[in-house]
């Protein structure tokens, strides 16, 4: 071999690696498109190269030439696929064909073998063409150009030994190494390509993260301008990404949360990292959030924090709704608790003002006018009258109240108020107060007790007259209102038609801590005793809930209070009025009563009043009783009470009277008000109820009433 054989060669496989090394800065950008689209490019690309490399050949004699078309051809087969190869081995079998020459069929079988043993190898190795090594790569270089130096054999044999002389030792020597460098170069290009794919993944991957993941993600520098924040901030708010980076945090923040913010950041740069909670302003919104931090460090100094923000916004709210729901339930069982120890003392109470009320009415009937007792004891009279008021409060609170439900209209209460009594003495005594209607004359009609209601709305306007110590304006409104979904509020007010009574003033006003508690019984910031019971707002409370309504109150201490009172609306109207009562009207004619009470006194006192009306009377103690009186005797008429312990109460007597005799005639009495057994005994037939205390009126009408409509069935 001669010297200039070995340096075309060599200038051969550097042509081949330069060439090579420019496709390697370029192939990154050839990886984009769909992938058949790339085979195709790829191995275009690399016949051009070979056409490049063939265009510089060593010359052996005419017609017969040597270059590296082998290194390129074998090493696309190993690295880029069947079609790539084979797309550059027609480019370059074809541009060889063109050349001619007596070695012209030699170089396109070299191109073939070299090209297919490229592809076997790649499919019968396993692992990947990243794991290859130099020395697996310079036997692929050996195999490949053994082969080669085999198809000189396909040349005349002289002209084969000729050759294979002369170039055997440099295509050993030189093309093995040429392929081991540009295969190692493949690798280097391949593990690279893999290095920024899983990169590319990875960052991919962390974005996927950082943009789907609750909660933001952020970076400030030490100055607390905003760096970085992830998409996930333009979920629930109107700031876009873009719109924050460089700007400083605390132009978000809500101002009375500031404050406790910067120094929670400033703790967090000298290396105090505590999660913290506070609002960001949004428009005309506003986000509850919570942040937690980590410092970024450089060279041990502070040059912002990263941290994760969430928005806890429902959280909060959710919270809140809790909270106040349990609020209502402790209130509404406090409430109850209180209720049912009022009715119990209201029901003692009764028994005994029965007595005072009574009596005295009785003693009034056979007491002339002119004498000195009379005065004294209609002063009993109408204490007894103002004592009962009181427990007809306490049956409120109980909510056992509402005994006599009716059609009537807010407005005509109002009036009937303005001209009572009690609204003169209230404008006496505080002669500042100024009072404002604002009526609709439209109002609808409500079902309930005007006496209740009427107390209701006394309490609320006297509490406002109290309020306003130096005067003020007092107001009194009715509305229709129809409300399509819940309200909050004190209570929760469901949808639905409403007739809404409004009362404000612009006096103290109520302190947020008082506000909780100022339905609760005998809870005042008045004097016991002096302005009032403590019962004024408890019995509102009760009333409300009676008539199936709910309250809502409103207060600023200093500015003053509203309570709304909403009332479910009735499309009945309200019937004529009935005329006054004379005592002839419930006057007996000598028929049997028989009265089953279990306290001796309210026996008595039924007993007395029912005879004065001309009735003929026996009593019993029990139920027990009542059942063997009934075996011997048949009364017109039983007057049961019925709350009686121990035994037989009212309910369960009253079924054993209907066993001996289905159509004995019963009104029921009681101390309370109208319960559930109460009901149930009116559905099995009992007549009237009559609630405690005995009022000759009362009883007599209600012992009248079931005797004649008994007679008439």
């Amino acid at each position: 071999m001669n010297p200039s054989s070995f340096l075309g060669l060599i200038q051969n496989a550097a042509l081949l690696l330069a060439v090579a090394f420019i496709f390697d800065m370029f192939a990154n950008r050839w990886r984009t498109g769909q992938l058949l689209f790339r085979q195709v490019l790829v191995g275009l690309a690399i016949g051009a190269i070979g056409i490049t490399i063939m265009l510089t050949p060593w010359i052996f004699a005419p017609g017969i030439v040597f270059d590296t078309r082998s290194v390129l051809i074998g090493i696309s087969g190993l690295f880029f696929g069947s079609l790539t190869v084979i797309i550059a081995m027609a480019m370059t079998a074809a541009f060889r064909y063109s050349q001619g020459g007596a070695a012209a069929w030699t170089g396109i079988i070299v191109i073939i073998i070299s090209g297919l043993i490229g592809i076997a190898w790649q499919h019968v190795r396993r692992r990947r063409l990243s794991d290859i090594s130099w020395r697996e790569l310079y036997l692929f270089g050996m195999v490949i150009h053994l082969a080669m130096l085999a198809t000189m054999f396909t040349l005349p044999w002289e002209t084969a030994l000729r050759v294979l002389a002369n170039i055997a030792l440099p295509v050993i020597l030189v093309y093995p190494a040429g392929t081991a460098l540009l295969g190692v170069l493949m690798v280097n290009r391949v593990r690279r390509e893999r290095s920024d794919d899983t990169l590319r993944e990875r960052e991919e991957k962390y974005r996927s993260l950082v943009e789907n993941i609750n909660e933001v993600i952020y970076t400030l520098d030490s100055d607390g301008r905003v760096t970085y924040i992830s998409p996930v901030i333009e979920r629930f708010s109107s700031y876009k990404t873009g719109d924050l980076i460089g700007r400083n945090f605390v132009e978000f923040i809500h101002p009375d949360d500031l404050p406790g913010l910067v120094e929670n950041f400033n703790l967090t740069v000298q290396g105090e990292l505590n999660p913290f909670e506070y609002r960001i302003l949004d428009g005309d919104r506003v986000h509850h959030v919570r942040t937690s931090s980590e410092l970024i460090l450089k060279d041990g100094i502070v040059t912002g924090l990263t941290g994760l923000m969430t928005d806890i916004t429902e959280q909060r709210k959710a919270a809140e709704e809790r909270r106040d729901l349990q609020e209502r339930l402790n209130r509404a069982e406090k409430m109850e608790a209180l209720g049912t120890l009022a009715g119990g003392v209201a029901h003692d109470l009764n028994n005994v003002l029965g007595v005072v009320v009574g009596y005295a009415e009785l003693t009034l009937d056979s007491v002339d006018k002119t004498s000195p007792l009379r005065h004294g004891l209609e002063n009993i009279m109408n204490g007894g009258q103002k004592a009962a008021a009181i427990v007809d409060d306490l049956l409120t609170l109980a909510r056992r109240g509402v005994p006599v439900s009716s059609i009537l209209n807010l407005n005509t209460i109002i009036a009937n108020f303005q001209n009572s009594p009690e609204l003169n003495n209230l404008s006496f005594h505080h002669p500042d107060v100024k009072i404002k209607t604002n009526l609709d004359p439209d109002l609808l009609n409500i079902s309930g007790s005007s006496v209740h209601l009427g107390k209701s709305l006394y309490n609320l306007i006297s509490n406002a007259h109290e309020a306003m110590t130096k005067g003020g304006t007092l107001t009194i409104k009715t509305t229709n209102q129809y409300l399509d979904k819940p309200m909050s509020g004190y209570n929760e007010i469901r949808e639905g038609d409403y007739v809404v009574l409004t009362i404000s003033d612009t006096g103290e006003g109520i302190s947020e801590k008082d506000l909780k508690r100022i339905f609760e019984p005998f809870y005042t910031k008045k004097i016991m005793g002096r302005s009032g019971t403590g019962l004024g707002l408890a019995v509102v409370w009760g009333t409300v809930t009676d008539h199936n309504g709910y309250i809502n109150v409103h207060s600023e201490e200093g500015k003053g209070s509203t309570f709304t009172l909403y009332f479910p609306v009735t499309r009945e109207e309200i019937p004529d009025e009935a005329l006054a009562i004379d005592v002839s009207a419930y006057m007996g004619s000598g028929q049997s009563i028989l009265i089953v009470d279990d306290v001796s006194i309210q026996r008595e006192l039924a007993r007395d009043m029912l005879q004065k009306l001309n009735y003929n009377v026996s009593s019993v103690k029990s139920g027990e009783e009542a059942i063997l009186y009934l075996k011997d005797h048949q009364p017109d008429l039983i007057v049961l009470d019925m709350i009686m312990d121990p035994g037989m109460d009212g309910l369960d007597t009253y079924k054993s009277i209907i066993k001996i005799n289905p159509q004995q005639k019963t009104i029921i009495v009681s101390g309370f008000s109208e319960s559930d057994r109460v009901k149930e005994a009116k559905r099995l037939g009992a007549g009237a109820y009559v609630r405690k205390p005995y009022i000759k009126e009362k009883l007599g009408m209600a012992v009248k009433k079931e005797l004649e409509r008994a007679h008439e069935q």
